[in-house]
């Protein structure tokens, strides 16, 4: 077992062969056929290796919140993502959670980030699908964006949301799934299979990323992403892409 130390914690260096599921607090639901209300479980997947900044982050909510029911940790050690994502959905409708929480294993965050996110869940609009502000880096073109996506019904396809409001909470239409609590109901209202690759818009016949496919199937659905600009995340790369960097990437831009 390889040990995890301040100085790993600080530089975000990969964190291997833990047992990460000593971090939780698993509770004695699962023999039980009734939904526990307000209950959640985690779902990550990895190619075998997870930040140690994901890791502390995920310590740092559960020491903090004490009140906060987990029923379960779906780590799916995978390097398809779109399958390991169905797997974890699976185990969730098998198990009495009400909520899965995506976390994506090169994730940061704050206790503040959840407790917003989860307050959002249980008021109104009483959203079903609730994202955390997060940010995509392509490396090939060293270009920032937020992953907040929406229906253009003009050209058929999800647009970038580049000017969101800031620390705000608003109505989209996609997100990914990088830290994004989505109760069960959801899946039960989208058919099998939830995720995708290689998928095709029925009508123009453009390819759709197995993630946008999913929320595709959503608003087909009638369920759209409350997403809360005002919880915030890192996505660890070559550097933390959040929004300090964001705002930094675009004052470069003009």
């Amino acid at each position: 077992m390889s040990l995890v130390t301040s100085r790993d914690l600080r530089s975000h260096r990969i964190w291997r062969d833990a047992p990460l599921v000593g971090v939780f607090r698993l509770y004695g639901y699962m023999n039980t056929s009734e939904i526990v209300r307000n209950s959640v479980a985690i779902g990550m997947l990895s190619p075998g290796q997870i930040t140690a900044g994901t890791v502390q982050s995920l310590a740092t909510l559960l020491i903090s919140d004490t009140s906060l029911t987990i029923i379960g940790f779906n780590h799916v050690r995978t390097a398809r993502s779109f399958r390991g994502r169905n797997t974890a959905i699976q185990r969730l409708l098998k198990s009495p959670a009400e909520w899965l929480l995506w976390i994506d294993s090169d994730m940061t965050f704050r206790p503040e980030t959840f407790a917003t996110m989860w307050q959002a869940a249980h008021e109104a609009p009483f959203p079903r699908i609730v994202s955390a502000l997060a940010f995509m880096f392509d490396g090939n073109n060293h270009s920032l964006a937020p992953n907040i996506f929406d229906w253009n019904e003009e050209t058929q396809e999800h647009d970038v949301r580049n000017n969101y409001p800031l620390d705000d909470q608003f109505w989209t239409d996609a997100t990914g799934v990088a830290f994004t609590l989505i109760h069960r109901s959801v899946f039960e209202a989208v058919e099998y299979p939830w995720h995708q690759d290689h998928v095709e818009h029925p009508e123009t016949g453009k390819p759709m990323g197995h993630d946008i496919s999913f929320y595709y199937k959503c608003r087909q659905a009638g369920i759209r992403v409350w997403y809360c600009s005002d919880a915030k995340t890192g996505h660890i790369k070559t550097f933390e892409a959040d929004e300090a960097a964001y705002m930094r990437h675009l004052g470069a831009k003009t």
